[in-house]
C-alpha cells in the first residue's frame, strides 16, 4: 500500500458511502437498434461527499494520479459535492481493504502494519474529512 490509498482510505472512511443495489432500467442495444427492458441489473457505487470544495477536488486528484481514473463532480441542491466511483475494479479493490458506511468502517490492517509514512497519510485523509482543530486560547 502507498500513501496515495492511505490517503484516499482515510477520506472514504471519514467521509465515504458504499452501495450495491439492483435495479430495473431499460438498456440500448447499439447491434439490433432497440431498448430492451434488463430486470434486476446490479449497480455498485463507492461515493465520496463533502461540502469543502478543496477537499473534493484534492480526492478527484488522487482517484486521477492513483488510479488514472476521472470523475465528475456533482452538486446537490444544499451545496454538497459529490465524487461517485462506479468501475468495479477500483471499488473492489478499496472495498478489499475496509468497508465504508457511517458505523461500518475499520482501519485497516496494512495501514496499523504499514510504514509511518502510510500512518500518516490515512490520518491526514480521515482529518480532513472528519476532523476538527480547536483554536481556543483557554486549555
Amino acid at each position: 500500500m502507498n500513501e496515495n490509498i492511505a490517503e484516499i482510505l482515510g477520506l472514504l472512511c471519514s467521509e465515504g458511502y458504499y452501495r450495491d443495489y439492483r435495479v430495473d432500467c431499460t438498456t440500448y442495444d447499439k447491434r439490433r437498434k432497440k431498448h430492451y427492458l434488463r430486470k434486476n441489473k446490479r449497480q455498485r457505487v463507492l461515493e465520496f461527499s463533502n461540502k469543502n470544495i478543496p477537499l473534493v477536488y484534492h480526492f478527484q486528484k488522487l482517484l486521477k494520479k492513483e488510479f488514472d481514473y476521472s470523475t465528475k463532480i456533482s452538486m446537490t441542491h444544499i451545496d454538497l459535492c459529490r465524487i461517485f466511483i462506479t468501475r468495479w475494479d477500483i471499488i473492489d479493490r478499496l472495498i478489499s481493504y475496509s468497508d465504508f458506511g457511517c458505523s461500518r468502517w475499520k482501519v485497516p490492517r496494512e495501514i496499523i502494519h504499514g510504514n509511518i509514512k502510510v500512518k500518516r497519510s490515512f490520518i491526514r485523509g480521515f482529518f480532513y474529512g472528519d476532523g476538527c482543530l480547536d483554536k481556543t486560547k483557554s486549555n
